[in-house]
């Protein structure tokens, strides 16, 4: 038969261990990290609607260029890329909210590329658009010799741009709009 400092002993662990467990189970659904932290953090005065992204955010791994355009005309929020993306023709953006994740890939003209006058990889024409973690390779254009934004609440984060060109306006990156921010990225010759 157990003591009555021992059933107390055991019952005293157990209670702990439902009151963890049940802690663990309690967290709130706003505390979740996706690995975006500064889209959560940055304040656009609303018109950037990070809580549509969060309450449906749909995820596109693309491995090739053909991926990353049928993600675009899809339902997704976020394009991750799994792999560096060969570009026969610019990209044209025009999904609202969208993040796209380069993981680390980059992006990159394809042999037969040909240089369109505005934007040489991507084409903004969004209200609300983030890209994060992406390299640009040897892209041209008359402005913005990887992307031309005509956007608003435009943010670029952790992005290279490696030998990009514009024969006008915007080597690398030509804006016009508003409410654009561009942090820790490396414009290279």
């Amino acid at each position: 038969i157990l003591s009555n400092k021992r059933v107390l002993f055991i019952l005293m662990i157990l209670f702990v261990g439902f009151i963890t467990v049940g802690s663990s189970f309690a967290t709130d659904v706003n505390d979740y990290d996706d690995g975006l932290n500064s889209v959560n953090s940055l304040d656009y005065n609303n018109d950037f609607s990070v809580n549509a992204l969060n309450s449906n955010n749909i995820n596109r791994t693309v491995f090739n260029e053909s991926d990353f355009k049928n993600a675009l005309n899809g339902d997704c929020s976020q394009i991750i890329l799994g792999n560096d993306i060969n570009l026969n023709n610019q990209i044209v953006i025009s999904k609202n909210n969208l993040i796209i994740d380069g993981n680390g890939y980059a992006f990159r003209p394809a042999n037969n590329f040909k240089a369109p006058n505005e934007g040489g990889a991507i084409y903004l024409k969004v209200n609300g658009f983030k890209l994060i973690n992406c390299n640009f390779y040897d892209f041209s254009a008359d402005y913005g010799g990887a992307i031309y934004a005509d956007a608003q609440n435009v943010i670029i984060d952790n992005c290279s741009f490696f030998n990009c060109s514009a024969n006008d306006d915007g080597g690398a990156i030509y804006f016009e709009g508003n409410k654009t921010t561009i942090n820790n990225c490396n414009f290279i010759d």
